[in-house]
């Protein structure tokens, strides 16, 4: 499950693969891997934001979940998380109880004094992003500012093919998602 203002190609960046991709790591150790676009990013549909809350995304996620088990016969449902997506593994697995482990990553691994999620202040709506022109998407939905994507390395070593391509193909979130998110992160 991607972060906030990714899509499923974060597990499978394609700059020096394998390497860089958890897609083909994941196969080569031998075991299945599914990721897709969550609601409101990447391919998935884009509603109203204001409706897609970490409620309805963990929502969507339980019913991956029961699709992986019930009609692709998967015995064992993991979730691997990202960021928000940890957030929303946990939620969907606190609600449903219906997955066998969490691999959260990304997790507040940098917080502020007052609590609230490093890097709050790189984000815009999508209507303020030249590379969202042309989309229906309102200013419900939120994105990195540009130039601004490098700091999420946390890493002077990181390797600058892979930056460029994770600001070329930055997505959204819901600003209700990202809210929500923060709230439950913030919950004991």
């Amino acid at each position: 499950m991607h972060g906030a203002t990714y899509n499923s190609s974060y597990w499978n960046f394609p700059v020096n693969s394998p390497q860089y991709s958890y897609v083909d790591q994941t196969l080569l150790a031998g075991r299945a891997m599914f990721a897709y676009d969550a609601i409101g990013a990447g391919q998935s549909s884009h509603p109203a934001g204001a409706n897609v809350t970490a409620g309805a995304a963990a929502y969507v996620s339980h019913q991956v979940v029961q699709w992986l088990h019930t009609t692709q016969r998967f015995p064992r449902v993991d979730l691997v998380g990202h960021s928000v997506g940890s957030i929303i593994a946990i939620d969907e697995a606190g609600t449903y109880h219906d997955v066998d482990a969490i691999v959260a990553t990304g997790l507040l691994h940098n917080v502020s004094p007052t609590g609230s999620a490093a890097g709050e202040a790189d984000f815009i709506p999508v209507t303020q992003d030249p590379q969202f022109a042309g989309t229906s998407l309102g200013g419900d939905y939120l994105t990195t500012k540009a130039g601004t994507r490098s700091a999420l390395f946390y890493s002077s070593s990181a390797d600058p093919q892979v930056i460029a391509f994770d600001e070329a193909h930055k997505d959204t979130i819901s600003e209700q998602e990202f809210n929500d998110a923060l709230a439950l992160a913030e919950t004991p």
